[in-house]
């Protein structure tokens, strides 16, 4: 199963900047490599992070 993310900040600032880009992706990963999660595809821009995983079918989407 394929899962799509997006996180969006309540205003839609731009606070995605490219200093704390790197630590947001990183923990994202991480987290991913936790529950066996394949990365697809991450990335997003100044007001939006998006994250496409394929997700293994013995995780539940609630855990």
């Amino acid at each position: 199963m394929y899962l799509h993310f997006v996180w969006v900040n309540w205003d839609k600032l731009p606070l995605v900047t490219s200093d704390v880009q790197e630590v947001i992706y990183t923990a994202l990963v991480s987290q991913c490599d936790q529950l066996k999660c394949k990365v697809v595809a991450i990335g997003g821009v100044a007001a939006h992070v998006y994250l496409l995983t394929d997700f293994p079918p013995a995780l539940t989407v609630f855990e």
